[in-house]
């Protein structure tokens, strides 16, 4: 992950794979399921308020306004796009 370059990384994921993203490297996780409609808060408590700079989404349209709300302020809008074998960066 980013943690080469010295970068905390705040994951949400289902409680399944949370481990696996901790081994990858993952900082802090958030269970998505358990903390629905809760998770921008837990992000925004760990970065103190100030959001997060890029956030990965491989789902889209129904986290479109939780993105939103926890991105940092002046932060470009980003979105990876996996969809069949195409890899598509948006910026």
């Amino acid at each position: 992950m980013l943690t080469f370059v010295h970068t905390q990384v705040i994951i949400t994921a289902s409680k399944d794979k949370l481990s696996f993203c901790h081994e990858l490297g993952a900082d802090e996780t958030i269970d998505r399921n358990e903390n629905e409609g809760k998770w921008v808060d837990k992000v925004l408590s760990l970065t103190g308020g100030k959001g997060v700079d890029i956030i990965i989404d491989f789902v889209g349209a129904s986290y479109w306004e939780q993105n939103l709300a926890a991105l940092a302020m002046g932060t470009p809008l980003r979105f990876l796009f996996l969809l069949l074998s195409y890899i598509c960066f948006c910026a």
